[in-house]
Parts: C-alpha cells; structure tokens; sequence
C-alpha cells in the first residue's frame, strides 16, 4: 500500500512492554514486516530529490584527512584508558567548516565526509584492542614472566610487521562494511520496536542544524585549543598531572586513590555521563581499596619500610589486575548471551531481506536511498579479504593447511560478532558497543582452536592476538557503519555511496596505524603501569588469554575470582534492571575499571559527574557541551601524539623540558588548579551554551524513527 495517500503520524515511543521486547530481540514475522516498512511512521527521508552530489573530489580528501587524523586521536585514547568516542559529530562539525568554502556543497556531501571520518575511530578500536598485546607478549618474555617465556612476540610495529599490521586492519574493517550490508534493512527499518541509534540521530540533527550555518565549529575548537594548551603544560613538566595519596593499614595493607587531571579523561568523563562514570568508579575502588589490599594480606606482603603507598599497590596491582581478566571474559559471554534472541533473528531476517535483494535483476525500481552494494560485490570483496587473511595468517605461521580452518573461524565469528556490534551499535550507541567483550570471546575460542591445531608451538599466542584483530576490526567497522547508515536514512544519502566512502576511510587509516603505535611505544610505552605509560587494558587482556589457554601459567587463582565477581555483578545488574532502578552495573564496564589504574578512572568520574552539577543530559551526543568536550579530547590526544615525535627522535623523554627545569621536583598542585578550570569550562558551555545558543541541542525523537 502507498503511504503517500494518507496523513503520515509519529510513532509514540516504545512501552515498558515494548522496551522488554526490544532486549529479547523481537522481529515481527516476514508478512508483517512488508506491511509496516509501509506503515512505520517514517515521513521519509531529508532529501529525496537526485540533483545533490555525494561522493566528490574534495569529500574524499577531506574525509581520508580526518579518518587519520580522528582515528589517531582515538588510538591515543583508546591505549590510554581502553575507551573511543564515537568520532561521527566532530567529523560533521569540521567538514560543516570546511566545505562551507565552497558554494555548491550540500548535506549529502558533508554526510558522506563524516561516514568515512569516523571509520578511523571504528577502526582505531579494533586494533588497540589487540595488535599492541603482541609488543605486550614480547615484553613479557624478555622479562621471564611464567608462561611468556618461549613466546614469540614484536619488537617493533615497524618493519614487515608494519604489512602485517596495515593488511590485518585493512581486511578485517573491509570485512566489517561488507557484513554489516545484509542487515542495514533489518535494524534500520524492520525491527520493532525501532532501535535508538543515538550517534545516528544525533549527527543527522547536527548535519540538519548546519544547514542553516552557524557556529558549532568553534565549540570544537575552543575545546581543540585548550585540551592542546593543558597538553604541553604537562609535557614541558609545568606540573605533575597526577594528584594523589594514601595509606598502609598496619603498616603493610595499602590504599591508594589518585586522580590524572588531563583534559582528555576529564572530556571523556562528560561525554559518557555519570552512569557509566560511577560504575568504572565502583570498580577501580573495589580494586584499590579491597582487593589490592586484601592480597598483600594473602601474600603475606611484607612492611613497606619507607616504600610510597602508589609503588606497593602497583606492584600488587600486577596479580590482582587478573581479576579484571575473569571480569572482562565473563563480560563477553554474558554480552553474547544477553542479545542471543535478538541477534539470531536479526541474522536470519537480514539474510533472507538481503537475498531478495540479490535475486533482483535490476535496482531501476528501488529508491536512490535505498540501494545497497550488489550481491555480487558483497561476496566478491568478501572473498578478496578472506584470501588476503590467509596470505597473512599463512606467512606468518608457515603452516598454510592449517590455516584454512582459522579462515573459517574468522568468517564465522566475524559475521556473528559483526551482526551483535551493528545491534549494540542501534540499541546502546558506537561509543557503548562491548567490542573488546566480543573480542574476548573470540580470543578464548580461537585459543583454544590454535591448542589443538599447533600444540605448545610458540607461534600459537601471537597467531591468536593477530586473528583476534581481523575479528575485532570487523566487529567496529560494523558497528559505525551501521550508525553511519541510520544517519544516511534520515538525511537520504545513498546507502552504496556511504558504504564505498567507508571502505576508503577503513583504506587511509590502515596505512598510518603502525607507524602511530610505533611512536605511541616509544614515547610512552603501551602496557605499562606507570603513570606515564599507556595501560592498553583490553591489548593487555588480549595477549594474556591465548598464553594462559596454550602455554598455561597464568594466575588463574585470580582470575577464578574474577569470574566468580563477574557472575555477582551480572545478577546484581539483573536485579536494578527488574526493579526498574535508574542506575545499572554493566559487568564489562566495571571489569574495565578493574584492569585500569585508579588515576585513569576518577578523573572520568568528575567529568561525568558535571552533567548532574548542571543538570545537562548526557544522551544528548549533539549538545555544545559534548562538542567541546570531543575538542578537549582531539586537542590533548593530537597534542600527545605530536610532542611524542621530537620525544623520539632525541630518544629522550625530557627534550622539550626547559634546561632550567630539568631534574627539580614536580609539584602535583597546579594539575587541582587545571582540573578545576577544565571542569569549570565543561559547566559552564554545557549548561549555558554560550556558543550556540543551543540551536542544536534540542533532541528530535521523530529522527529516531
């Protein structure tokens, strides 16, 4: 039936029912289906008219700039405290800026720059969460920890594990965009009651705003340059960021908590918002206060005889970080587990929607706006990927027969998990997607595959971590593409366009990847527990996992309590949810926290927690105050990575101090008088929008559907 003869109703939002269906994953039955495409509620897109050019010259340049330039930013953050932000508005903002140079450009065309930018984020996620646990492995060896010993880890992102990081990347976000195709009309359209996809909605209010002009931009860089400034000042040793300090009960126990007052975490902390705040709070103080202590009880930890508090429980923190393992392994199944319902349908739909697709002879009597990639290409490109994944994993090994069956883990897992991000992705949003929890999944799995297919060969751990990047790649290319493509269904973009702008997002990042890791280890070092290091929680994970299920050694006595943890905190998460309570305990977010040291994770606290001082929304991801706070993130972690390149090249860590201040004190006092002003800026342009007026702020929900 043709809805253009009647007058077109917003659908009321989602029941409590309908919410409970929503986490079961209900799918309407195919007739009915065909019957509410048609009567869903959708006026249609922003744009339905063919004359607005997509794909041109200057959107691919801009677009391949700012996937490299966002997705470094997020590197940077992501090894940092083992969290991305979604990367979509920021894109929008700057390309907004950019192309209003230019006379004839159009919303189309600043949609397709942000698709391709923010695959940089995605795909920083998929390879921080695994490739640098191989640097992590050989680390681990060379100082003899039980069970590294024989391992063959990387010493260099360089070199011909520079191909070996470009390609695993290249091919596994490409396999990403490809899978996330056959279920675009399942979640976007089909899928009752409608997903939120709030980073989608978001953009496309953001990229609709600008239509109009404005001054959204400088809400980025205001944010850009002082995140830049609070960055230097920590590199030219003004100030100790860390503030901190603590006790030993009985003079052995200790307690520890402590605060990094950078910009970027504190930026972070606002843009998640109190909820997940507190709960990666909870879990860094179940670490520093009860935990850590009570293994130096265990332990039978001796007196600390003038040793600092923060040294004593670093090096507990070391087992105890262990727990984070089982938490963060537990959290994965239980990922899997809770969207089974809804995945396995959400598949089996967007297969059997898809194949129709397929059997089409010609796409004439489909909508511009609704024409996917061909059938054939989707399993051509697939088959490219799949192939030059078993070039790789065939190099590497040497053992090419064998590897023929870890291809078909990967394609397997990597459509499985793939379809579970592009769902998280809709339900929860980019930023909230558990893609290190289905990442670890996946290591478990392919560990145990690699066990039985290698034995105790050395080869096995970091074949595994390498696997394990080609899956989670896939799995965050999906998932921001399929926000991506919500965005594109409001503003009527060319699903095709979006997808192939995406592939070269995915392209330009996966050349550039390595050599930013690489200076990213020399400068800071990835792994470490140092307040100066890059801790790399879910690489650190990542590498331990296959280590412990093939060559064993592990402190499986912690990580025992970690599963037994996780399981009290997924029921304690059931019960707030069966009584509605406004607060919940997600088990990856807490195991995250665990894996961190505390000093990462209350700064975020503070930041998050300035949504309730200014009573602000953090679900609004186009709000002025979340643009500054993406500025103050990009400022401090672009900022980070570039004063790393004289610190390399002198391969000395103070080369930018004055001479005058070389050797003296730090003192930690000024980093309170920082925070505060950092904290006061978020306050101040969150609740009174001083740049916008708050032109954009305002949540739509009829974009929703």
């Amino acid at each position: 039936s043709s809805s253009s003869t009647r007058q077109e109703q917003p659908r009321a939002p989602a029941t409590m029912a309908e919410e409970d269906k929503l986490s079961s994953g209900s799918l309407p039955d195919e007739d009915v289906v065909s019957a509410s495409s048609d009567d869903s509620g959708d006026s249609g897109p922003y744009v339905k008219h063919d004359d607005y050019k997509e794909i041109t010259v200057r959107a691919v340049v801009l677009a391949a700039v700012l996937a490299v330039i966002l997705g470094a930013a997020n590197v940077y953050l992501g090894l940092l405290v083992g969290l991305t932000v979604s990367a979509s508005i920021p894109a929008s903002v700057i390309s907004m800026a950019a192309l209003q140079c230019f006379p004839d450009s159009n919303i189309l065309e600043n949609n397709i720059v942000q698709t391709a930018a923010s695959a940089g984020e995605a795909l920083a996620a998929g390879v921080i969460f695994t490739i640098p646990g191989l640097i992590i492995l050989n680390r681990r060896a060379l100082n003899g920890e039980e069970g590294f010993e024989d391992v063959e880890g990387w010493d260099s992102f360089l070199g011909t594990n520079y191909l070996f990081v470009t390609f695993l990347a290249l091919f596994g976000g490409l396999i990403g965009i490809l899978f996330s195709i056959p279920i675009r009309r399942a979640l976007i359209l089909e899928i009752q009651p409608p997903l939120k996809f709030p980073e989608g909605v978001a953009t496309a209010q953001v990229l609709r705003a600008g239509e109009t002009g404005g001054r959204v931009v400088y809400s980025v860089i205001a944010g850009g340059v002082l995140g830049a400034t609070t960055k230097i000042f920590e590199t030219i040793q003004l100030y100790d960021p860390v503030v901190g300090g603590g006790w030993f009960y009985k003079d052995r126990f200790p307690s520890y908590f402590g605060a990094n007052f950078s910009s970027a975490l504190l930026a972070v902390g606002y843009i998640v918002g109190p909820q997940v705040g507190t709960v990666l709070l909870l879990g860094a103080l179940s670490q520093y206060f009860v935990a850590i202590p009570l293994s130096t009880y265990i332990h039978d930890f001796p007196a600390a005889n003038g040793t600092s508090v923060l040294d004593v429980a670093q090096e507990e923190f070391t087992r105890t970080r262990y727990i984070g393992v089982g938490l963060m392994v537990i959290g994965g199944v239980w990922a899997l587990i809770s969207v089974r319902h809804a995945l396995t349908q959400a598949i089996k739909f967007g297969l059997r929607t898809f194949k129709k697709t397929a059997d089409e002879a010609s796409v004439a009597v489909v909508p511009r706006y609704e024409q996917d990639l061909s059938f054939k290409v989707l399993l051509s490109g697939t088959a490219i990927c799949l192939f030059g994944l078993y070039i790789i994993f065939g190099i590497f090994s040497g053992a090419w027969g064998k590897v023929i069956v870890l291809i078909v883990v990967v394609v397997i897992l990597a459509f499985l998990f793939s379809a579970v991000a592009a769902y998280m992705a809709g339900l929860l949003g980019s930023s909230n997607n558990p893609i290190s929890g289905v990442t670890i999944c996946s290591s478990i799995g392919v560990s145990g595959l690699i066990l039985g297919l290698f034995g105790s060969d050395p080869v096995g751990p970091p074949l595994a971590v390498m696997v394990c990047c080609a899956i989670a790649c896939a799995c965050a290319i999906s998932g921001d593409n399929i926000q991506d493509l919500k965005c594109g269904h409001i503003l009527g973009a060319t699903p095709w366009r979006q997808e192939v702008i995406m592939m070269v997002g995915v392209t330009s990042t996966s050349f550039v990847i390595a050599p930013i890791l690489q200076l990213l280890e020399e400068a800071y070092t990835i792994g470490g527990t140092d307040p100066g290091s890059l801790a790399a929680p879910q690489a650190n994970v990542i590498s331990t996992i296959p280590v412990g299920i093939i060559n064993g050694g592990l402190e499986w006595d912690y990580i025992g309590i970690g599963l037994g943890l996780g399981a009290i905190v997924i029921m304690i998460d059931q019960v707030l949810a069966k009584y509605e309570v406004g607060f919940r305990l997600p088990v990856l977010g807490f195991a995250v926290a665990f894996y961190l040291p505390i000093f990462y994770i209350t700064p975020i606290f503070f930041g998050g927690f300035i949504h309730i001082l200014a009573r602000t929304s953090a679900d609004n991801h186009s709000s002025e105050g979340v643009l500054y706070a993406a500025g103050l993130v990009a400022g401090d972690a672009l900022t980070g990575i570039l004063t790393a390149i004289p610190v390399v090249i002198a391969s000395s860590a103070t080369v930018l101090v004055p001479d005058a201040w070389e050797g003296r004190e730090l003192e930690s006092w000024p980093a309170l008088l920082v925070g505060l002003v950092v904290l006061a800026s978020l306050f101040y342009v969150g609740k009174y929008q001083p740049i916008t007026g708050g032109n954009i702020s305002s949540h739509d929900k009829s974009l929703e559907h």
